[in-house]
């Protein structure tokens, strides 16, 4: 059973106890999530830093930016749910930095999932950084 709470308030916190305290909500993974195949292979694309599959960088941070389909309730990079991205939206970004841990030496492989309503894959895609630094 999951409890979906919609109300103002700071993120992942259901409200306060008498001592002020604050309860989290258990975050669901995309492992949770179903696995089937891709329904409509294609709709996810990169489109910078550069378009394509793959990218190398010199800098420690980049914005991966792309396309999806006005059918994409989510997205996931690397089993992380886009938080700003918004259903219906045909274009997200995520930041891969070094800082953030998201980023590291060599090849970085970001795997780019699109869902639907169900939390069924609408497509996947893995992009490529090689991160050489100067």
């Amino acid at each position: 059973v999951i409890t979906i709470l919609i109300e103002e308030g700071t993120e992942g916190v259901v409200g306060t106890t008498a001592t002020g305290s604050f309860s989290s909500v258990s975050s669901i993974t995309e492992a949770d999530l179903p696995q089937n195949a891709p329904l409509t292979p294609g709709i996810i694309t990169v489109t910078g830093p550069t378009a394509g599959t793959q990218h190398t960088a010199t800098g420690s941070e980049i914005l991966l930016e792309g396309t999806a389909s006005d059918a994409t309730v989510s997205v996931w990079v690397n089993g992380y749910k886009l938080q700003l991205y918004k259903p219906g939206k045909t274009t997200w970004n995520y930041i891969a930095k070094t800082e953030f841990g998201n980023m590291k030496r060599g090849t970085n492989v970001y795997r780019i999932v699109a869902r639907n309503e169900k939390n069924e894959i609408l497509d996947s895609f893995d992009y490529t950084v090689t991160f050489n630094p100067r």
